[in-house]
């Protein structure tokens, strides 16, 4: 027994200096890892020549906090060479070294969004296409999804893992999973749909269906919009993608229709006159389509003889409508102020086919 100690103390006696001088080299590299950060992103700002600072920073921010592990990583790694073991390049150690080395390598590519985006509009400059901020969003959701795939995938080879034999097998269980979930998928290519046709953005205000609101959110499934009486509604993207939909805030003029009563006591001339200034009105009205204004004498109502007007506004503001529309509708009042005409109202006229006589009843 006494022997066994012996033989572990001038074992750890003859290792002892290597797991000094490994701990050594991962305190220097922890300590000196900002230095080291620092000195790399020197050294690739000075590389992207050409490019914008605003790029230049994302690039840095982006991978700052991986450098920072990689660094340390970095001196781990050559820290476990240095120990009296038959550590390979191959090894358990090694290998999960490596992975993390990988993972943290993703972790920047993955915030590296504004980078992409940048990219995507120089792209689409070149091939003259048009994207909405939806398809920018769609675009950098797959950019991630490819980073985390990639990223699994090296992290997965260096263990031995097939992953083509894995994907192979997912395929017949995704086959039942598939006919399973079939109103799922249906909304995902309707959301795939919606997103390359592009018959609205977020912000817009649509409606499809009996359901108007803007658009505040569309993803794979499902598209989310803010009511005017500010509900939510999730609405699936198949049933946006069959139906019809009417998008307000792509139009980029609006509007304006309603009938005027007059008295049944304005004359012919009267009304001739209203028409016509009404008309100059509407024409000289600041923001309002002057090949639009139709005034026109519309008929016999109930209680009145109606005036139909019809206009467009220059706008497709909601805000800038109302108020064209408040001016118009001032304006319609002067003039029929001017002419001292009375405006409508609903009225009846009882007549009764003989007098009636009134007596007084005693109580």
């Amino acid at each position: 027994m006494e022997q066994v100690l012996i033989d572990i103390y001038e074992n750890i006696k003859l290792q002892l200096p290597h797991f000094v001088i490994a701990f050594i080299i991962v305190t220097l590299f922890f300590i000196m890892r900002s230095w080291i950060v620092k000195l790399i992103l020197a050294l690739i700002n000075k590389l992207m020549i050409g490019i914008k600072e605003e790029t230049r920073k994302t690039i840095r921010d982006a991978f700052e906090k991986p450098l920072r592990v990689m660094v340390v990583i970095v001196g781990l790694y050559i820290a476990v060479l240095n120990l009296p073991y038959d550590l390979q390049s191959d090894s358990l150690m090694a290998r999960c070294l490596k992975t993390v080395f990988i993972i943290t390598f993703a972790y920047g590519m993955y915030y590296m969004d504004h980078v992409i985006t940048i990219a995507m509009s120089k792209f689409r400059r070149k091939i003259q296409f048009e994207a909405s901020e939806v398809l920018k969003k769609f675009t950098l959701r797959i950019y991630h999804v490819v980073v985390v795939l990639v990223a699994i995938t090296m992290a997965a080879d260096q263990f031995g893992i097939n992953v083509n034999s894995i994907i192979a097998g997912l395929g017949i269980a995704g086959l039942a999973v598939a006919l399973a979930a079939q109103d799922t998928l249906a909304n995902v290519f309707g959301g795939i749909t919606v997103i390359f046709d592009k018959p609205f953005d977020v912000g817009d205000l649509i409606r499809t269906g009996n359901i108007e609101g803007f658009v505040e959110d569309i993803s794979f499934r499902t598209t989310k919009l803010r009511t005017l009486t500010k509900e939510m509604v999730t609405i699936p993207n198949s049933a946006i993608a069959n139906g019809a939909i009417l998008n307000f805030t792509q139009r980029d003029q609006r509007r304006i229709k309603m009938v005027l009563g007059a008295t049944y006591n304005t004359t012919r001339q009267e009304i001739q006159s209203v028409i016509r200034d009404l008309t100059d009105m509407l024409i000289a009205l600041k923001g309002v389509d002057t090949d639009s204004v139709y005034v026109r004498f519309d008929g016999f109502g109930p209680s009145s003889k109606d005036i139909y007007i019809s206009f467009m506004v220059l706008t497709a503001d909601w805000g800038e409508y109302l108020i064209i529309k408040e001016e118009a509708c001032y304006g319609m009042m002067d003039v029929f102020e001017k002419h001292a005409v009375d405006f409508a109202f609903p009225s009846q006229s009882v007549y009764f086919e003989n007098p009636i006589k009134m007596e007084k009843t005693r109580i």
